[in-house]
């Protein structure tokens, strides 16, 4: 056993056939790891697999622990709900999957860290610490504090990503 992630014998498939063949990794927390591959080898479909982000009509089978919890595969909604967020992140290559368009990028930040709090049973933080929390993890991934004042339509596709990297750390997650 593993306080990290342990993925056993992922399988995913789509009407087209075997999209991800028998994939086992143990992941130790702390550790990085890279799945590496040519353009739709099964990178992005295994990521999403082990956190119930599949598209319509892919399925998956296998097994994936977050620590002490196993996930037997396909998992329900609810299932999958206690783990994003909490267990996992995933983060794609487009920012614009993760950020909302319409709101400042230090309110997304701040909304990861209320989520967090509230994961822990924890009251929101005040707005001064939020915004304070919200400074350090934008620092934390190399941007000056006038970014939360900023939408992300204003920033380029790189700061955009760093962006939402700083809002995935705030939920301070396993994977």
């Amino acid at each position: 056993m593993t306080d990290g992630v342990v993925v056993t014998d992922l399988v995913v498939r789509s009407s087209a056939g075997v999209l991800v063949a028998g994939t086992s990794f143990t992941l130790e927390r702390g550790r990085c790891l890279a799945i590496i591959g040519e353009s739709g080898s099964g990178k992005s479909m295994t990521a999403k697999a082990i956190t119930g982000l599949l598209p319509g009509g892919v399925t998956a089978t296998g097994s994936v622990s977050y620590g002490a919890e196993t996930i037997a595969l396909p998992a329900s909604v609810q299932t999958w709900h206690g783990v994003r967020g909490a267990r996992a992140v995933l983060l794609l290559q487009d920012p614009f999957t993760s950020l909302s368009p319409v709101h400042r990028c230090g309110d997304q930040v701040a909304w990861s860290i209320a989520a967090r709090e509230e994961r822990h049973g924890r009251p929101a933080p005040r707005r001064a610490d939020a915004a304070a929390e919200v400074r350090t993890r934008l620092a934390e991934v190399g941007l000056p504090d006038r970014v939360a004042r900023m939408h992300p339509h204003e920033l380029s596709c790189g700061i955009r990503q760093r962006v939402a990297i700083a809002a995935a750390l705030a939920t301070e997650p396993d994977l």
